[in-house]
């Protein structure tokens, strides 16, 4: 489904329910529509040329608030001893977006979620961060995902000298240039540095967790070299 498509006569894509299709109504006028559960966007696009493109995006940009990072709440916490290093796979919330590529530059045309979008504040009210929130397993390989979803492989270095329980990760995704292969979608590697409990560096590195796979040519954001949990991990 990702990547991109040529954009004369007639386009048609479906895949799990999303119905994506462009028809030239007029040259150089293009009637772009999208259908999933019952719930229809359309548009006309005018250009030259133009190649559509679809690939996966950081679930953020939907709403007039800004939203720079994604909340995974762990469904049962993880323990991790002291001076420990492991890898932990999860499921991350991933948007699809829509753009017109002409002349080498990508224009997000729409910006698609595809399951109800839900948001939780890690921190106090005052100072705290607003997230988009989402729940998820803990796996000790790579998940299978759906198409609202990606790949979070975490890279996690318990520093301190205690043990130390996980329940929640913020990830910084602004900015985040997702990958993608023909099944599945991928996070860049994440970091998570423990030096107290009160003391986590996460950052989202901007590297492959696989080989063989495409990075998506488009992000909403500016990218954040990191974040520090300050209220507990």
């Amino acid at each position: 489904m990702f990547g991109e498509y040529k954009l004369s006569g007639e386009l048609f894509i479906e895949k799990h329910g999303l119905k994506i299709s462009v028809k030239e109504t007029t040259k150089g006028i293009f009637k772009y529509y999208r259908c999933f559960q019952n719930i229809s966007t359309i548009k006309t696009v005018v250009s030259e040329n133009p190649y559509l493109g679809i690939y996966p995006l950081p679930p953020i940009g939907l709403r007039p608030f800004t939203v720079e990072h994604v909340y995974l709440k762990l469904r049962s916490p993880i323990t991790l001893s002291p001076n420990k290093k492991t890898e932990i796979y999860f499921k991350a919330p991933a948007n699809i977006g829509v753009t017109v590529l002409e002349n080498e530059k990508h224009i997000i045309i729409d910006n698609i979620s595809l399951v109800k979008e839900k948001y939780a504040l890690y921190g106090p009210i005052e100072s705290g961060v607003l997230c988009r929130f989402y729940v998820t397993d803990a796996y000790n390989k790579e998940p299978l995902i759906t198409l609202s979803e990606a790949v979070v492989k975490a890279k996690v270095i318990n520093e301190s000298n205690n043990f130390i329980e996980i329940s929640k990760l913020i990830i910084p995704v602004s900015g985040a240039k997702l990958f993608y292969s023909s099944e599945q979608v991928y996070y860049g590697l994440v970091e998570v540095i423990i030096e107290a409990e009160n003391e986590i560096i996460i950052k989202h590195l901007n590297e492959p967790i696989v080989s063989n796979i495409s990075q998506a040519p488009i992000t909403i954001g500016q990218p954040k070299e990191y974040l520090k949990m300050e209220w507990g991990i």
